[in-house]
């Protein structure tokens, strides 16, 4: 479930998971150069990243706060990134204008990340 959301930074957003059961924070998502929505599942977006970020974190946190993610999926070939949570679906998508930065990024447990961008580049190791 979500323990809490931010913008940094250059309009990144920050998401902070845990999973139930288990203290501390264990996933860390960080979009960059990246749209993505808030729907349900079958529905319109709730929120995005088109709309003013001053409501992001508020929408978000009131959304997802102890509602635990169901499913995590890469999407191939755009490599982005799906969380469902019941019938709430987060989808991230690459918008793929800097050639230079990652999209985004997941850290994990033990500090293992995986890093997709720039470009359809991707990595999974020891965070840097």
């Amino acid at each position: 479930s979500l323990l809490g959301a931010a913008v940094s930074y250059g309009d990144e957003l920050h998401l902070d998971f845990c999973r139930p059961r288990v203290g501390g924070r264990e996933y860390i998502l960080a979009t960059r150069d990246s749209h993505w929505e808030l729907r349900v599942a079958q529905g319109s977006p709730m929120v995005s990243s088109a709309e003013p970020k001053q409501i992001w974190v508020t929408q978000l946190e009131r959304t997802l706060q102890r509602t635990p993610i169901t499913t995590v999926r890469v999407l191939f070939p755009s490599l982005g990134l799906e969380l469902a949570f019941d019938d709430l679906l987060f989808r991230l998508l690459p918008s793929g204008t800097d050639d230079e930065l990652a999209r985004w990024e997941l850290t994990g447990p033990g500090d293992q990340e995986l890093v997709v961008g720039p470009g359809s580049r991707w990595s999974w190791g020891p965070a840097a």
